[in-house]
């Protein structure tokens, strides 16, 4: 939803399986959304979305996003060049808007003193590249570093990284960059 249409559906998942919804819309029109998965019993379902850009009937580009648990304070990785340009997408599970308060660090963990703020509607999302971003139109390209998205808000936020390009033919082609939530401490597992 994005402020405004909410749908509801109930599910069973057996163990050692899976549950699909899929949008059955053949249409090439832009449309953005966000899903919230509430479990019913432990443990949790692992959550992604699959998303992508048609264009004529033909699937351009496709991504995946993973549910994250909505946090105070997220970071993700940037990157601005000639021919690709960094967004995000904010989701906001309450029920009240809430002003995410986005922040641009260099690699080395310096602030570069740009900064800008986004309002997320209630139980909605904004998807937006940073350029778009009131503030971080400053940034310049090369630019590649973290951004940091922040909120007051009580129920916190879900962030998802956006990585975008356009190739020769001119069609936008689109990838996804994991967001780490601040209070979780760094794993020292292996992973593979």
């Amino acid at each position: 939803p994005n402020g405004g249409d909410v749908t509801s559906a109930s599910y069973t998942i057996a163990p050692r399986s899976s549950f699909r919804i899929t949008n059955s819309s053949t249409s090439d029109v832009i449309r953005s959304g966000s899903v919230r998965v509430i479990p019913g019993s432990d443990p949790a379902p692992s959550a992604f979305v699959v998303f992508s850009f048609r264009r004529s009937g033909v699937t351009v580009s496709e991504a995946s996003v993973e549910a994250v648990q909505p946090a105070a304070a997220l970071r993700t990785w940037a990157v601005l060049t000639d021919s690709i340009q960094s967004g995000i997408a904010i989701a906001n599970p309450s029920s009240s808007p809430v002003t995410a308060n986005v922040e641009v660090f260099n690699v080395s963990g310096t602030s570069t003193g740009i900064s800008g703020t986004v309002t997320i509607p209630a139980d909605g999302q904004v998807a937006t590249f940073l350029s778009q971003i009131p503030g971080l139109e400053r940034m310049t390209a090369p630019f590649e570093g973290i951004l940091r998205i922040s909120t007051a808000g009580s129920s916190g936020i879900a962030v998802a990284g956006l990585r975008g390009r356009s190739n020769e033919l001119g069609d936008f082609l689109i990838a996804t960059v994991p967001s780490a939530n601040e209070s979780t401490p760094p794993s020292r597992t292996d992973l593979v």
